[in-house]
């Protein structure tokens, strides 16, 4: 549902430019929209909110509206408030007045819309070809949940940095500034936004205080079982979401080692650590077999967060399922699998790999570890535990913890 604001008839041709650039040239509506707001810094929050609601909420039931609509990309992109009545009727909302002078035929679009809402492909709005593959992946039962569970609105999470502060106390700012807020049951560090304020602007957040980081994606490094004092390579690291965790579990006692192919993710990590206060957290870049090599044996716990289809955070990032196609996830398979064999030699012997993935499907999780451990005699599984959206309302995740052997 929209936020409670004004309909800005002046933001609908800008905002269906970037919903042409999400589809036609599958940009990230995430990038796209932080490169609008920037070159509009005089937007009001209302507006801001408005436009980015409305745009996430349109690429995740686009398909569904698109076919009951009756009319293709070209025509919408061409003739966006013709189409926008759609939108509403789809919501049972009320048209707004600038929306009330189209010529729309309701009737007709709500018959579509009900014939299309028992097909799951327009229902849930996903391409043929990655309602089919998920479905031999998953099975038609598990699909059909997971397909409903993933197309709705994400929840927002935090996780207390607790070298600077406790989870309570920071509870406590927050709702101080107006912020509602819950604890996360059986978590240490996790926080439910229940407010719909930015956090980014907060001193805060400044300050080092807080993450962005959904619960599933917290649940990983925790998953480790990380000691102080160990030696921990994240070799996946991005921009450092899991790093910056580990080294508050370590509690700045040890060695966080991130890797990465990609340079410039490193050093947003670097500057995100300098302001969680962090010492133990030391970048390198995967720029050749080298630096893997030299590496061999020296992790007491190992993170493999691999690259992967990326299905378990299409709530959060709905443009992904337009951009996603099996070709796409089968040579991501080929990925993790390498990635299992090169990269696995880093742990110790007698010490702990975590291969994680934030994917619903068993061909990217259950299924490589299955086969990785048939071809590697010297690791068995200690435990492994898949996150599941349409059970909790978090991101899906697998993540398996295997201990090295011989």
């Amino acid at each position: 549902m929209l936020p409670a604001v004004v309909f800005n008839e002046k933001l609908i041709i800008p905002l269906f430019s970037i919903l042409k650039e999400v589809f036609n040239e599958k940009k990230h509506a995430d990038k796209c929209l932080h490169q609008y707001f920037s070159r509009h810094t005089k937007l009001q929050p209302q507006d801001k909110a408005f436009f980015s609601e409305l745009c996430y909420d349109l690429i995740r039931n686009w398909r569904l509206l698109q076919e009951s609509f009756g009319e293709d990309n070209a025509f919408i992109f061409k003739h966006p408030f013709s189409f926008l009545p759609a939108y509403y009727y789809f919501k049972k909302m009320d048209l707004p007045e600038p929306l009330t002078r189209i010529t729309f035929n309701k009737r007709i679009f709500l018959q579509r819309l009900a014939e299309n809402q028992n097909i799951r492909k327009f229902r849930e709005s996903y391409t043929d070809e990655l309602d089919t593959y998920c479905v031999n992946d998953l099975g038609e039962e598990k699909w059909n949940s997971l397909a409903a569970a993933l197309n709705g609105k994400p929840l927002q999470y935090i996780r207390a940095n607790t070298l600077k502060i406790s989870r309570d106390r920071l509870s406590e700012l927050l709702r101080e500034q107006r912020i509602k807020n819950k604890a996360v049951a059986n978590t240490a560090s996790a926080i439910e936004n229940l407010s719909s304020r930015p956090l980014f602007a907060l001193k805060e957040f400044h300050e080092g205080l807080f993450e962005i980081q959904d619960i599933s994606s917290q649940k990983v490094s925790e998953f480790t079982g990380v000691k102080k004092g160990e030696r921990v390579i994240d070799a996946c690291a991005g921009n450092g979401g899991k790093s910056l965790h580990l080294a508050a579990l370590l509690e700045n006692k040890g060695k966080v080692i991130a890797l990465d192919i990609n340079a410039a993710k490193l050093e947003v990590l670097k500057k995100r650590a300098a302001r969680a206060g962090i010492q133990t957290i030391e970048t390198r870049v995967i720029d050749s077999d080298k630096v893997i090599k030299n590496l061999n044996n020296t992790a007491d716990r190992l993170l493999l967060d691999v690259p992967c289809s990326g299905s378990g955070v299409f709530k959060r990032n709905p443009d992904a399922k337009w951009n996603m196609e099996p070709s796409m996830i089968l040579q991501l398979i080929e990925i993790q699998k390498k990635i299992l064999d090169n990269y696995s030699g880093m742990c110790k012997k007698g010490g702990t790999m975590v291969y994680a993935n934030c994917s619903v499907l068993p061909s990217e999780g259950e299924k490589q570890i299955v086969d990785f451990l048939q071809n590697h005699t010297d690791w068995k599984l200690e435990d492994e535990l898949r996150i599941h959206p349409d059970e909790v309302n978090a991101d899906g995740f697998y993540m398996a913890r295997l201990l090295r052997i011989a």
